[in-house]
């Protein structure tokens, strides 16, 4: 018994010295963007669940981000980014987003522009009809469909 128990803990010390078996972890934080709610988190747990060679996640709402753990031998962070972005998110390695977004980056979308407008315009009505009749503008989760 006493041999048994010494061959086991030097084959186990032979393994930790030599890194045989060893798992690359890296670790990466996704910029995700466009989550407005808890179901949209855990649809990108979800697919980051599904994605081969992540081991942990933490996705958080509120800073829109995602701690990856990941073995760097099976994946890098640019398929793990775009394997979320799979589910509709636009999901980037943080760090690596576009440097000094561009103008058209930052503008309103034609759909939350015309939308704006038609509410500026019934709500400015000078004619005197009631406000009951002007457009609602939705909130961020009607039109993102959450």
């Amino acid at each position: 018994m006493r041999r048994v128990l010494s061959l086991s803990f030097a084959v186990q010390a032979f393994l930790l010295s030599s890194g045989a078996g060893a798992v690359d972890a890296a670790k990466v934080t996704l910029t995700i963007k466009g989550m407005t709610c808890g179901g949209c988190v855990a649809a990108v747990k979800l697919q980051l669940r599904k994605t081969d060679g992540v081991s942990a996640y933490d996705v958080s709402f509120e800073k829109g981000e995602a701690e990856v753990t990941y073995d760097s031998a099976k994946t890098d962070p640019k398929r793990i980014a775009e394997s979320v972005s799979k589910t509709g998110f636009q999901a980037s390695v943080k760090g690596e987003e576009k440097k000094g977004a561009s103008p058209a980056d930052r503008s309103i979308r034609p759909h939350e522009l015309r939308v704006l407008r038609e509410w500026f315009n019934a709500s400015t009505d000078l004619s005197g009809s009631s406000h009951s009749s002007r457009p609602r503008v939705p909130t961020a989760r009607q039109a993102t469909g959450c």
